[in-house]
Protein backbone atom coordinates (compact mmCIF):
# COMPACT_ATOMS: atom_id res chain seq x y z
CA UNK A 1 0.00 0.00 0.00
CA UNK A 2 1.29 3.69 -0.51
CA UNK A 3 0.59 4.92 2.48
CA UNK A 4 3.03 8.11 1.50
CA UNK A 5 -0.08 9.02 -0.78
CA UNK A 6 -2.52 8.10 1.26
CA UNK A 7 -1.11 10.17 4.22
CA UNK A 8 -0.50 13.34 2.11
CA UNK A 9 -4.31 12.58 0.50
CA UNK A 10 -5.59 13.04 4.23
CA UNK A 11 -3.15 16.51 4.93
CA UNK A 12 -5.55 17.95 1.97
CA UNK A 13 -8.49 17.19 3.00
CA UNK A 14 -7.77 18.83 6.41
CA UNK A 15 -8.86 21.98 6.69
CA UNK A 16 -6.90 24.75 8.24
CA UNK A 17 -9.53 27.09 8.96
CA UNK A 18 -11.64 24.20 10.74
CA UNK A 19 -8.26 24.24 13.21
CA UNK A 20 -8.38 27.87 14.25
CA UNK A 21 -9.79 27.82 17.45
CA UNK A 22 -7.96 24.54 18.65
CA UNK A 23 -5.85 23.92 21.45
CA UNK A 24 -2.76 22.53 21.18
CA UNK A 25 -0.83 20.64 24.36
CA UNK A 26 0.29 23.00 26.88
CA UNK A 27 1.35 20.56 29.02
CA UNK A 28 3.93 19.36 26.54
CA UNK A 29 6.51 22.29 27.00
CA UNK A 30 7.66 21.64 23.14
CA UNK A 31 3.98 22.11 22.03
CA UNK A 32 3.25 24.86 23.97
CA UNK A 33 4.61 27.00 21.04
CA UNK A 34 2.69 25.63 18.37
CA UNK A 35 0.71 27.33 15.96
CA UNK A 36 -2.65 25.22 16.17
CA UNK A 37 -3.53 25.84 12.55
CA UNK A 38 -0.42 23.67 11.51
CA UNK A 39 -1.13 20.06 10.84
CA UNK A 40 0.92 17.24 10.11
CA UNK A 41 1.37 13.27 11.60
CA UNK A 42 3.95 10.21 11.29
CA UNK A 43 3.17 6.39 11.54
CA UNK A 44 5.71 4.33 12.40
CA UNK A 45 5.24 0.40 10.92
CA UNK A 46 6.14 -2.60 12.40
CA UNK A 47 8.72 -3.02 10.24
CA UNK A 48 10.40 0.20 11.47
CA UNK A 49 8.98 2.22 8.60
CA UNK A 50 8.24 6.17 9.20
CA UNK A 51 5.82 7.96 6.98
CA UNK A 52 4.99 11.47 7.73
CA UNK A 53 3.49 14.45 6.12
CA UNK A 54 2.15 17.82 6.83
CA UNK A 55 4.14 20.61 8.41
Amino acid sequence: MDYQNLFEQITRAVDPPALVGTHVAVYIPALATVDPTRFGFAVADLTARVHGTGD
